[in-house]
């Protein structure tokens, strides 16, 4: 069990750049359907030093590639974004293969951990965050690792449609009073907007509660990553002062 907090990032459209679906020149075609020569996002690892300046270690990636097909180019793009593995080596990346793996493993991970608590960097709160919540119902009902309050900080990736993906993301959960939506039920408690963006995922029953706290991180630097290893470090500080 680690006893630093810590942090784990997406790739695709996180870390290297997410072609659209249907690319309009052939170049484009391949490069996105070999995930290959795919341009870093300037100030990354910016970011992440600035996470690191607060004491959060950075512990992963999580990606929804598939490792038989994808691990070959995604080494070798790591390896251009950072060949020293200053921050992440190839064995620290976890190939889920889809988001509802995805959200699992982030479960599992804040659940093993000392402080029951991670953080996560990604450009797609839409997709992650209802598979997250899924994830903390899974493993409360199967009882795999003991349950309890625990807290998950996802940083959103500034992207020209952030805001949209953050509605969407709300209105998945929630409908337009606030009660939760038919297949959320059961596993959310509520979902509030934070002062300064973003919002405050409840999920859990009565005897504890466990936080996804969705913040957009705006453009990467060193200040940015400060701001949201300080969000990691006192998640309750945080979310009181933006529900005031």
């Amino acid at each position: 069990m680690r006893s630093k907090l810590g942090i784990y990032s997406d790739f695709d459209g996180t870390a290297v750049e997410k072609l659209p679906k249907y690319p309009k020149n052939v170049r484009d075609i391949y490069r996105n359907v070999r995930k290959s020569g795919l341009a870093p996002i300037e100030g990354w690892t910016a970011f992440l030093d600035g996470v690191a300046d607060r004491d959060i270690e950075p512990l992963g990636i999580v990606t929804i590639r598939k490792e038989k097909a994808r691990r070959r180019v995604t080494e070798a793009s790591l390896a251009e974004i950072d060949p020293e593995g200053s921050y992440f080596k190839p064995e620290d990346v976890e190939y889920a293969g889809n988001e509802r793996f995805k959200g699992l493993y982030l479960v599992g991970r804040a659940m093993q951990s000392a402080q029951r608590r991670v953080g996560m960097i990604d450009d797609q709160p839409q997709k992650l965050v209802p598979r997250i919540v899924e994830g903390f119902a899974t493993f409360a009902a199967s009882q795999i690792i003991q349950s309890g309050a625990t807290t998950i900080v996802l940083g959103v990736v500034d992207h020209p449609k952030t805001n949209a993906r953050l509605e969407e993301m709300r209105d998945t959960l929630v409908s337009p009073d606030g009660t939760p939506q038919k297949d959320f039920e059961r596993s959310i408690s509520s979902v509030d907007a934070l002062r300064d963006g973003g919002f405050l995922v409840r999920a859990g029953g009565a005897a504890y509660m466990n936080d996804v706290i969705v913040v957009p991180i705006g453009p990467y630097s060193v200040e940015a990553g400060q701001a949201f290893g300080a969000i990691m470090a006192s998640p309750a500080a945080f979310t009181e002062s933006q529900l005031a």
